[in-house]
């Protein structure tokens, strides 16, 4: 539901339905995805809402090091490359 309502630009319901995901995921460890995350970073980023932004980029670079022990590489890596150009949006 939440992709539906993102790509219809309803973005504070989606927010709200992935959230929601969120909660009823943390209890679900078989099935661990981040792409809730990246959907996030995005929406708040449309909205100008980069600290929210900011913060979700980084909590993907903490999903990869606490469920994948991944602490770089390429994805580690593009994602700090978002964090700077969402920290240069902020100053």
């Amino acid at each position: 539901m939440a992709g539906i309502y993102a790509k219809n630009a309803r973005y504070e319901e989606a927010l709200k339905r992935y959230k929601k995901a969120e909660e009823l995921g943390k209890a679900d460890k078989e099935h661990v995805f981040m792409d809730h995350l990246q959907a996030q970073a995005l929406i708040y980023e449309i909205l100008g809402r980069y600290t929210e932004a900011y913060e979700y980029v980084q909590r993907q670079i903490d999903f990869l090091n606490d469920e994948w022990n991944i602490t770089e590489g390429a994805d580690v890596d593009a994602l700090e490359e978002e964090k700077n150009r969402l920290l240069n949006l902020l100053l």
